[in-house]
């Protein structure tokens, strides 16, 4: 190695000072200070840089989470079409439950809501005299809303009271029900219903 090869003094007054420095060809060669020696290394090329672990934990939490919203909202959207949760959720719930399949002729959720007795009782134990009772109900009324005023329960049986509006041939009417429900495997279902006209 010749002179020319030697590294470029940092202080112009002392020169560079020794110690191991790339020669030019990629070898790192010692310079003692005022010339290259004939000690070489090879500089080992640096590890792979190793990706941090994190941004995938991150991004399968958020992963996790949105499944988890997804999967929470489509089984409550089952559960809220099917009326499972509104019977189990209390005693009211079942009887808006029943109020609803009525506006919605719906077989499923007044079936959900209330027990064979009472369909049996009532001639809507069959999903054609449910529609059918629904309907004469629906031609003959309008504009039914229903609030629950009160409602109590005693072991597996519940009592729940409303208070129901309806207007027929253009006259508001005004009833209090009074529905009788029981808990049968922790769904309540409705077992009789009894209404008094106000007006």
């Amino acid at each position: 190695m010749t002179d020319t090869q030697s590294p470029q003094p940092s202080d112009p007054v002392h020169g560079t000072p020794a110690g191991w420095y790339d020669d030019g060809s990629g070898t790192h060669r010692y310079w003692d200070g005022t010339d290259w020696t004939e000690h070489t290394h090879t500089v080992a090329a640096p590890p792979p840089r190793k990706r941090p672990v994190w941004p995938w934990i991150l991004a399968g939490g958020i992963f996790i989470t949105i499944v988890g919203v997804i999967g929470g909202f489509v089984l409550f959207g089952v559960t809220i079409f099917t009326g499972i949760s509104a019977v189990t959720a209390g005693p009211a719930a079942a009887v808006e439950l029943h109020h609803e399949a009525y506006l919605d002729q719906d077989c499923d959720e007044y079936f959900t809501a209330t027990t064979s007795q009472f369909r049996v009782l009532t001639g809507t134990d069959t999903c054609e005299g449910f529609v059918a009772q629904s309907r004469q109900l629906a031609d003959t009324s309008a504009e039914w809303t229903l609030e629950v005023t009160r409602s109590s329960i005693e072991n597996d049986t519940a009592v729940v009271t409303t208070n129901e509006t309806y207007i027929v041939d253009g006259t508001p009417y005004e009833a209090t029900t009074s529905y009788e429900l029981i808990n049968s495997n922790g769904e309540w279902l409705i077992l009789s219903l009894s209404a008094e006209p106000l007006n």
